[in-house]
């Protein structure tokens, strides 16, 4: 019991990770903008900081999970990057990555400035929850969850 605790725990850490990943890039524009204004690196080293830490612990927590997830719990099926509309949560953002993607290889042609660190951001956080929710790990964590709730 202790150890699926652990699993919800690292799982639930390493999704704000990714999440502040893909916030990171909306900080990037205003941190340059900062470290030229002020003649400074340190919005620079603390964006840097942001982003490198939350990558480094979100994909090692996520790769932790791998590591102590049942693996006979779950049937062998293809990792979560390459499936799609495994459920609805999925689906969702599968759908929202499609758009977002679109939206900013129209926006690399046709815009400039923050809006397209905007889209850039939507879309790493839409492709890292793409391949999360229809992942493994997030099936396990559904299945250790349904059976606490029993």
């Amino acid at each position: 019991m202790k150890r699926k605790r652990k699993i919800i725990l690292a799982f639930r850490i390493s999704v704000f990770c990714m999440g502040l990943l893909a916030f990171s890039f909306l900080c990037m524009p205003i941190s340059s903008d900062l470290s030229i204004k002020y003649q400074t690196g340190i919005p620079l080293i603390i964006v840097g900081s942001i982003f490198w830490g939350s990558l480094i612990l979100g994909y090692s927590l996520f790769t932790y999970i791998n590591i102590l997830r049942d693996k006979r719990a779950l049937e062998k099926s293809l990792p979560g990057i390459i499936r799609f509309f495994t459920n609805k949560l999925a689906t969702i953002v599968d759908i929202m990555m499609l758009v977002f993607l679109l939206t900013f290889i129209c926006g690399l042609i046709w815009m400039n400035g923050y809006i397209l660190y905007v889209l850039l951001s939507l879309c790493v956080f839409c492709i890292q929850f793409h391949a999360v929710l229809n992942g493994k790990n997030f099936e396990y964590i559904q299945y250790i969850q349904k059976g606490e709730k029993q």
